[in-house]
C-alpha cells in the first residue's frame, strides 16, 4: 500500500506532531530465515514482515523513540480469532454458497494461530518522536 516499511513508516513519522505519540502494530518474523513451509502455510513472503530488531533500527532510522512494546502472547492471538472463527463456522453451518470461502479463511486462521509464538508475533509498540 505504502511501497515497503520505509515508505509507510516515513508515512506515519509525518503525521506525528512533535509532541504525538502514536501506537503501532506488526507482525514481525521471529527468526530469519523462514522456513519455506511456514512461507507457503501463511502464504506470503520473507519480505512481507521484519524481525524485531529489523522494526526496531527503521524505526530509530526515522527519529521514533520506543516507549514501550507489547508482544501478543498465544493466548492473546486465540482471543483476537475466536470471534471470526465462531462466525465462519456459522457461515460453513449456515450458508452453503459461501461456505467454500468461510472454509479457506478458517484454514488461514488455523495456519496463522499454529505459527503465532513460533514462526513470528504481532508487536504493538508505543513511539514518540525523539
Amino acid at each position: 500500500m505504502f511501497g515497503g516499511w520505509s515508505s509507510a513508516f516515513k508515512f506515519f513519522r509525518s503525521l506525528l506532531k512533535d509532541d504525538g505519540v502514536v501506537l503501532y502494530g506488526e507482525p514481525v518474523w521471529t527468526n530469519r530465515p523462514v522456513k519455506p513451509e511456514v512461507l507457503c502455510s501463511l502464504q506470503c513472503k520473507e519480505d512481507t514482515f521484519l524481525t524485531l530488531p529489523e522494526t526496531r533500527r527503521q524505526l530509530s532510522d526515522l527519529n521514533l523513540q520506543e516507549l514501550g512494546l507489547f508482544v501478543v502472547s498465544k493466548e492473546d492471538w486465540e482471543l483476537y480469532v475466536r470471534p471470526p472463527i465462531i462466525a465462519l463456522q456459522e457461515i460453513i453451518k449456515n450458508k452453503p454458497d459461501l461456505a467454500t470461502e468461510a472454509q479457506a479463511f478458517l484454514a488461514g486462521f488455523r495456519m496463522e494461530h499454529e505459527a503465532a509464538g513460533r514462526d513470528w508475533e504481532t508487536v504493538l509498540w508505543l513511539l514518540k518522536p525523539k
